[in-house]
């Protein structure tokens, strides 16, 4: 676990006793008071993170629902608005998978990748002149990432009470649960960009260089420091 949230722990993947009981030692201040504005936050939006969820689920059920949530500007606005608000939990959640050297370092890999995601949609928007297709293929990608977000999350808590041994599959967990949510966002996004006439070569092109080389830098990066 980060030694910036919870000094005097480790975490062990290969699993060696740790030297601290998981948990123990006075929090970062400043990252903790951080992640607790966040929470209120999400407790103070309840009904839009409850309105999230509902849609980003729908992207996982097929094309009619996904169609019927991209109509809904409410859902819409409540998927950004909570893909926002999760990404520093996601950031926890990497961290104790073991990536990176501390919080701050995971959360700011994270958003550099959010961002150039962004940057990414915004230039094939502008070169292919698919405007109002990238923008759904965009909200379809924030509502996967909030349901990833929050399935790697939620179990956190659990584990802070299990033997520190459970940490070394938990980065498994986390890779499964990613690409369960790729290939979901992969299907929805080459359905909405077919559906304008685009070419799928290019685009499944666009998904192998452009979305998965940027995380894999990133994640070598966190797990090695190069």
């Amino acid at each position: 676990m980060t030694v910036d949230i919870w000094p005097g722990s480790r975490l062990s993947l290969d699993g060696d006793a740790v030297t601290k009981a998981l948990g123990t030692g006075a929090p970062d201040p400043f990252v903790l008071a951080f992640l607790l504005l966040i929470s209120l936050a999400l407790v103070l939006l309840y009904s839009r993170l409850v309105a999230a969820i509902s849609g980003s689920s729908s992207f996982f059920r097929g094309a009619y629902p996904t169609s019927e949530t991209l109509g809904n500007k409410y859902l819409c606005d409540s998927i950004i608005m909570m893909y926002i608000l999760v990404v520093p939990f996601y950031a926890v959640a990497l961290r104790m998978a073991g990536l990176g050297n501390s919080f701050l370092l995971v959360f700011g890999v994270l958003c550099g990748l959010l961002l150039l995601r962004k940057a990414m949609y915004a230039l094939f928007a502008w070169l292919s002149g698919r405007q109002a297709a990238v923008r759904s293929v965009e909200r379809v990608g924030y509502g996967i990432f909030l349901m990833v977000a929050l399935a790697t999350f939620l179990p956190v808590p659990v584990l802070m009470m299990l033997p520190s041994r459970i940490f070394a599959t938990f980065r498994i967990y986390l890779s499964i649960v990613a690409l369960i949510g790729y290939l979901f966002y992969a299907v929805r996004s080459l359905q909405l960009i077919s559906a304008t006439g685009f070419s799928s070569f290019f685009w499944v092109l666009y998904l192998c260089t452009l979305e998965i080389l940027p995380v894999c830098v990133a994640v070598n990066y966190l797990m090695n420091g190069n």
